[in-house]
């Protein structure tokens, strides 16, 4: 296995682990969390490309002016998908915090609270035939 087949297999597992103490894991989010580590690993190689080409922001043009070296436009692409993906398997903060406003609480409202009286109601009809 190379070291980058490494570094996703270490996200991956890292990744489940989160989300297993988080309590988001499910078995159908392998897909998702295999995308997730890939990127994490490919984040990390063009980091370390990054630092080795001499943390040059800019590159210049044949025309003579200067545009964003193709390493530092991969590595934002890369933070803007795994900052994505993060939020999809529930990773942030901030999805976290989304997924528990959307969790259904017992508050002793709504409509399982009105099924359940229908159905309190009809079995009392029955009753009384």
């Amino acid at each position: 296995m190379g070291r980058l087949e490494d570094s996703r297999e270490h996200y991956r597992q890292q990744t489940e682990t989160s989300m297993r103490s988080l309590g988001t894991y499910l078995p159908e989010f392998n897909p998702l969390i295999d995308i997730y580590a890939g990127l994490l690993a490919d984040y990390d190689e063009a980091q370390e490309r990054f630092y080795q080409e001499g943390s040059a922001y800019e590159t210049t043009t044949a025309a003579g002016g200067t545009k964003k070296s193709g390493t530092v436009y991969a590595l934002e692409r890369l933070r803007a998908d795994i900052l994505q993906y993060a939020g999809r398997l529930q990773l942030t903060p901030q999805s976290i915090e989304q997924s528990r406003i959307a969790e259904p609480t017992n508050s002793g409202g709504g409509l399982l609270e009105v099924l359940e009286r229908i159905e309190r109601g009809l079995s009392e009809t029955e009753g009384k035939k």
